[in-house]
């Protein structure tokens, strides 16, 4: 019988990729909150879509993308 292989070190680099995806994210939550209520009207539905946002963010090849405020 093979050894199966560990599945933590997987779930550690999903972990790690998460961290960097709020850390490039979090500092440009505030700003796209106050643009998405501009054109909402509501803070509930800004705040659904910027999380939304991020949420795709976490999908993103970051080594791709320049400026993330300017994407």
């Amino acid at each position: 019988m093979t050894p199966r292989p560990n599945p933590a070190p997987n779930a550690q680099s999903r972990v790690m990729r998460a961290e960097d995806a709020a850390a490039s994210f979090d500092p440009l939550r505030p700003r796209l909150i106050r643009m998405a209520y501009r054109m909402l009207g509501s803070v509930a539905d800004a705040e659904d879509v910027v999380q939304d946002a991020f949420l795709r963010w976490l999908d993103v090849d970051r080594c791709a993308v320049r400026e993330p405020a300017l994407g």
